[in-house]
């Protein structure tokens, strides 16, 4: 985590803050190593203060045990309830002039707790996202976390698919597909495993439910291993049979998009120039508003995370990303079909991480 420690201390001093107070349970996690149990959205199990010389992690007193066995080098606060006191206490203590928040993961009482009991002439600031940015590159061990739990994810998809029949319940195979996942070494799913069938599949989140699978229908599977804190993604559409007019009708254009995307993007190119290259295909064959969605975002301790791909994404990717490519194409009240694969990006392109099989249609 030391070196964590540093680029976020080297963010703060080319931001001119003193300190930063980190309130993203994720963010948290990666500074630290402490996992805590939140429960979002108003309860959280601790939060950071870096400084340029201070590191320390506030927890309430029942937290405190794990807090030290887990975030080895920082100082562990728990002399004041609640937090956000304890995070004004703190700044107080180390004497914090100009100190950066978090503002897309702050709650307006911790906001108006902390400014309200700060030192005289102490300044309280929104900051971006600046432990985000550090996240977004990978290193080479978080790298090799990623790819074992898309190895497992891949793993658990393969072992599921065969076992597909028609009358099987989308809940039963999200359920055989979670089993899978923990039976062959991850920790929990990465987020609520997704299969939509038939209509369906045109709903991009669709939560499973008690409907059966019929021959020749799309089959949306978007799932994902947590390993070690880490999370992969993936999505397939089956199909069990023959495949219906829906998916001969589109299967094979998201399939060119998610081809022409792999064999394309480069470092350097902003997330909207990566997005362009799938919608165009999509958008060539005559159903780019079917393609509803953003191609892609970062994947890491966070199941969505920076950086992102889509028409708003000016940023430019760059190598130790890793990043989804999953274009998609939604026709309502017919069906819709995702193929999502996750790659790194390397100095001369990209390296494609998931190996899991796509199907073929002639």
């Amino acid at each position: 985590m030391t070196s964590r420690i540093a680029q976020t201390r080297a963010q703060l001093q080319a931001a001119g803050l003193d300190a930063l107070v980190v309130t993203h349970p994720f963010n948290r996690r990666y500074l630290t190593g402490f996992e805590g149990d939140d429960m979002p959205p108003n309860e959280s199990s601790g939060h950071v203060v870096i400084s340029r010389d201070r590191a320390i992690l506030v927890v309430g007193s029942l937290e405190a045990q794990r807090a030290r066995e887990q975030a080895t080098g920082f100082e562990i606060f728990h002399r004041v309830r609640p937090l956000a006191l304890a995070d004004a206490t703190v700044l107080n203590e180390i004497g914090a002039r100009r100190i950066g928040f978090e503002e897309d993961a702050i709650l307006y009482k911790d906001w108006q707790t902390i400014t309200q009991n700060l030192n005289a002439g102490s300044t309280f600031v929104e900051s971006g996202d600046l432990v985000g940015d550090i996240r977004s590159i990978k290193t080479a061990d978080e790298i090799k976390l990623l790819e074992r739990a898309i190895e497992i994810t891949d793993a658990a998809i393969e072992r599921v698919v065969p076992t597909i029949q028609v009358g099987d319940t989308e809940r039963q195979i999200a359920l055989r597909l979670d089993v899978a996942m923990r039976d062959l070494g991850a920790s929990g799913s990465s987020f609520p495993t997704i299969v939509a069938s038939g209509p369906n599949s045109a709903l991009p989140h669709h939560e499973p439910s008690d409907r059966p699978i019929q021959e020749g229908e799309p089959i949306v599977i978007d799932m994902g291993a947590l390993y070690e804190g880490y999370c992969a993604d993936l999505t397939r559409t089956i199909w069990v049979g023959e495949p219906n007019e829906t998916l001969r009708q589109i299967y094979p254009i998201v399939m060119n998009a998610i081809a022409a995307t792999e064999a394309e993007l480069l470092p350097g190119m902003s997330g909207k120039e990566a997005d362009g290259i799938a919608r165009e295909v999509i958008a060539g064959a005559g159903y780019g508003e079917y393609f509803t969605h953003g191609l892609g975002h970062g994947v890491g301790v966070q199941i969505h995370e920076l950086p992102n791909m889509s028409t708003r994404a000016d940023a430019p990717l760059a190598p130790g990303h890793i990043v989804t490519i999953e274009p998609g194409v939604y026709l309502p009240g017919k069906g819709g079909v995702r193929i999502e694969d996750v790659a790194v990006i390397e100095e001369n392109g990209i390296r494609v991480l998931t190996r899991a099989s796509k199907r073929q249609i002639d």
